[in-house]
């Protein structure tokens, strides 16, 4: 048996789109920067695209936070995208 691994300093940089109904072409698109230090405690998305309105930054970044963790950014984020969901204005993975 392995040795249990764990990641302690993560930096990653991603593009994320973002689409208003699951499988449409048009949307946003993003570049994301994603920081984890384990042994400071932080941990931080933050969209760069300036294009985006701030209010969408926040909310994507808020989601991101609670529902992407740093084990699924180091071993690879599937090039899905993110779906808004018009009639709830949250989100969820694409494909979902």
């Amino acid at each position: 048996m392995g040795t249990p691994r764990s990641i302690e300093v993560l930096l990653s940089v991603f593009d994320l789109h973002v689409t208003e109904s699951s499988g449409q072409d048009e949307g946003a698109s993003t570049r994301v920067v994603f920081t984890f230090d384990r042994k400071s405690g932080t941990r931080e998305f933050r969209l760069v695209d300036s294009k985006i309105p701030q209010d969408l930054k926040d909310r994507i970044e808020e989601w991101l936070s609670k529902n992407v963790d740093e084990e699924k950014v180091a071993y690879g984020i599937e090039p899905k995208g993110l779906y808004l969901r018009p009639d709830s204005g949250t989100f969820c993975e694409a494909g979902i």
